[in-house]
């Protein structure tokens, strides 16, 4: 039998039941970890500035410790093999009209927290990211930070307001030129607004 939760009285669902419950998906005989995600968050349209929406997409993957836990040795190690995998920039195939998103996902984090929820019993928050080989940095933040890094208003990864601002547009003119020995040469100039 796969390994009962071990978060006291969280509530399991009827799925993770039917999956613990299975003698043929055990833990020790099939080599399984069974890790249920806690939270994706995904911001989909922002709102940049008086042009429109910028066409990117913030992405992150939490898991969630009570009672001042962290993961197990385990549950650590699946969560960076994901985390690897997820923490990208790029354009991804949009599924609801084919085209491309430009999709920046943060990767895995874990949040720990002393109570249930936060703020309980204290508001002292950790904020815990991998580091390149797969330690994990808590940092301790506030309820209020901890709003701040679920909007994607500062960067889940350092901390550090976010930047999204738009490039500037790069213009191509192309031109002809006559040179001082009567030679006409195309000439090509990009201008950036």
């Amino acid at each position: 039998m796969t390994t009962q939760r071990r978060d006291g009285g969280a509530e399991e669902t009827p799925f993770g039941k039917w999956v613990r419950a299975q003698d043929d998906l055990d833990s020790i005989s099939e080599c399984l970890t069974v890790n249920d995600v806690d939270m994706m968050f995904h911001k989909y349209r922002i709102e940049l500035d008086g042009i429109g929406p910028r066409k990117v997409q913030l992405m992150l993957d939490l898991e969630v410790k009570t009672f001042d836990r962290m993961p197990s040795s385990d549950q650590r190690q699946t969560l960076f093999f994901h985390h690897q995998l997820l923490s990208s920039t790029g354009p991804l195939l949009d599924s609801r009209n084919g085209g491309q998103a430009s999709v920046w996902h943060f990767g895995f984090f874990v949040l720990s927290m002393s109570g249930l929820h936060p703020g309980e019993p204290d508001p002292c928050l950790m904020w815990c990211r991998f580091d390149e080989v797969g330690k994990l940095f808590p940092v301790p933040i506030s309820v209020q930070s901890l709003k701040e890094i679920l909007r994607f208003d500062i960067r889940p990864d350092t901390l550090e307001p976010i930047s999204l601002r738009r490039h500037h547009k790069t213009q191509r003119v192309e031109y002809t030129e006559t040179t001082p020995l009567g030679f006409v040469t195309p000439r090509i100039v990009k201008r950036r607004s």
